[in-house]
């Protein structure tokens, strides 16, 4: 099998019959589909662990993005905190910042965003 369409078509006349992905398969797409195609055979103790471990998984890249953008807005504030003390105008520190007027405002009045 030297194609991608060879190897497709290889994948779906023996799908049901393969255990490991040939190791010649480069394609994503390809790899996915021996990987859903393995899933037939599972018990349905193997599907609910790979299930949990997908979720886990999403869990933990939620958790980051979520730092992520704290970080991101903390930093904001902290620019924004500055311009003010420069007495920039919000307009000017709203594009510099990505705050939006009223949080800018807040910021002016001490209050937390």
């Amino acid at each position: 099998m030297e194609s991608l369409v060879e190897k497709w078509v290889y994948f779906i006349k023996n799908a049901e019959n393969l255990r490991l992905i040939p190791s010649n398969i480069d394609d994503e797409g390809l790899k996915s589909a021996y990987t859903e195609a393995d899933k037939h055979t599972w018990t349905r103790k193997d599907l609910e662990a790979y299930d949990y471990a997908l979720m886990r998984e999403a869990d933990g890249i939620t958790e980051k993005m979520l730092v992520v953008q704290k970080a991101e807005l903390a930093k904001q504030i902290e620019i924004a905190k500055n311009l003010i003390a420069l007495g920039l105008n919000n307009d000017l520190i709203v594009k510099g910042t990505d705050l939006t007027v009223e949080e800018v405002q807040d910021l002016r009045t001490q209050k937390i965003i």
